[in-house]
């Protein structure tokens, strides 16, 4: 839908505001059962605050605002008309990189009410939405907490910075907001040298928090495909606190509106320590050109295929339970490199005709004993001995079939150009 059509769904919208008057005895019966939550204020407004009714899931269902000595909103029979069009408004890149469906929805019904109230459009509802997007831009910080991981020097995943947290960290954080460090010293020195991940998105506050988690979380994942050793001697792998009594995940922040420092680390069971010395062997495995590539923010299909397989991998490598280790891997790998519409079965197949190229019986081999490890796992519960160093092989071979996905992204974009560059053909076609 071209930004033209939007604008013209967008005036339609008006005829869904429905006016009521306050007066109780008199409320239409569309707002009969309304929870008048308030969720947000409109700033710069003299009228009262918008409320909305929120379904089970937390999204909202309606909207009413109250306009002297009436109530103007949509109902719940008619919001779902709004939210079509907030799904094609954030479906532009523009707003898809820089705001929130959250942040859209609202300033739509904003819009509406300011054509009720001064019965003219001042704007049309894109240039609207880009006005209060670029209004509310910053360039937001986050400081996370990254439990079971220690670091000899800090370094950089795509466009996170993982440190450790000093005694100089302290005192600039605390004389940004005014305070000293040495106030604080003693509830503070026990944090010392534990690991923080920082981002720095540039949005709307909660879409910046939003991808500032997102890819604190990749960066993450991208460090624990380079860790085999530890995944093999099921070291707790690094991960990024979730207290689960947060609206997001708890953090150490610090953004446009609020400054505040809060501590509460988790420890593993066992920390894994990143040397400057195994910093060096994992750039050298490829750390370095995984970093890049996350960082170089393409906008190919190839390129968000190898993004989902990276966090796959990485959340496999902390998956204690080899049997449910292997299935995810597997998945991985197959999920990629079965054609569309394919025939059940041909995913071990596949697996070993890209792993030929490696020219390593001893990984053929490694590769067939796990397939025969998930099968007897995931169709018959059947518990078969796994061989570590089999394990090992085949994890390594997932991340050099990442790195070689990586490879190929600079010449192809989606795929299926991929699956033609190995010479995997969908069978069902080629029968046709």
């Amino acid at each position: 839908m071209t930004e033209s059509e939007i604008n013209k769904l967008a005036y339609g919208l008006i005829n869904l505001l429905e006016v009521t008057p306050k007066n109780q005895k008199t409320v239409s019966r569309k707002f009969e059962n309304f929870v008048g939550i308030n969720v947000e204020d409109f700033k710069n407004s003299t009228i009262k605050p918008v409320s909305h009714l929120i379904d089970s899931l937390g999204n909202l269902c309606a909207v009413k605002k109250g306009i002297q000595d009436y109530e103007v909103g949509i109902s719940k029979e008619n919001y779902r008309e709004l939210q079509l069009l907030a799904n094609e408004i954030i479906s532009i890149p523009y707003f898809n990189n820089f705001t929130d469906y959250r942040f859209i929805e609202i300033e739509i019904f904003q819009w509406l009410i300011n054509i009720y109230e001064t019965n003219i459009s001042s704007s049309d509802l894109i240039n609207y939405l880009k006005n209060k997007v670029e209004e509310e831009l910053y360039n937001y910080e986050f400081y996370y907490k990254v439990s079971s991981l220690g670091i000899e020097k800090e370094f950089i995943i795509g466009n996170i910075l993982f440190t450790s947290l000093s005694t100089t960290f302290f005192e600039n954080e605390f004389s940004k907001m005014g305070q000293k460090y040495d106030q604080n010293k003693k509830n503070l020195e026990s944090y010392t040298k534990k690991v923080i991940a920082i981002a720095q998105v540039y949005a709307t506050k909660d879409r910046a928090k939003n991808k500032s988690i997102y890819n604190v979380k990749l960066a993450l994942n991208v460090l624990k495909i380079f860790m085999l050793n530890e995944s093999i001697m099921q070291v707790e792998l690094p991960y990024m606190d979730d207290d689960r009594n947060d609206e997001f995940l708890s953090f150490i922040g610090r953004d446009k509106h609020t400054n505040f420092l809060t501590f509460n680390f988790k420890s593993g069971s066992q920390t894994s320590i990143i040397t400057t010395e195994l910093l060096e062997t994992f750039k050298s495995k490829g750390l370095d050109v995984v970093s890049e590539f996350i960082n170089s923010k393409k906008n190919d299909e190839l390129y968000f295929e190898i993004i989902n397989k990276i966090d796959l991998l990485g959340e496999s490598h902390a998956t204690h339970n080899f049997y449910e280790r292997s299935i995810k891997l597997i998945s991985l790998l197959e999920s990629f490199l079965i054609p569309e519409g394919n025939i059940k079965g041909l995913g071990q197949t596949y697996v070993n005709q890209i792993a030929k190229k490696c020219n390593d019986n001893e990984l053929t081999k490694a590769i067939n004993e796990i397939y025969e490890v998930r099968n007897k796992f995931l169709h018959n519960r059947i518990e078969l001995k796994i061989n570590p160093m089999s394990f090992y092989k085949f994890q390594g071979f997932a991340l050099t079939f990442i790195l070689e996905l990586i490879k190929l992204n600079g010449e192809y974009k989606n795929r299926q150009a991929v699956l033609d560059f190995f010479g995997i053909r969908n069978k069902l076609k080629n029968k046709k």
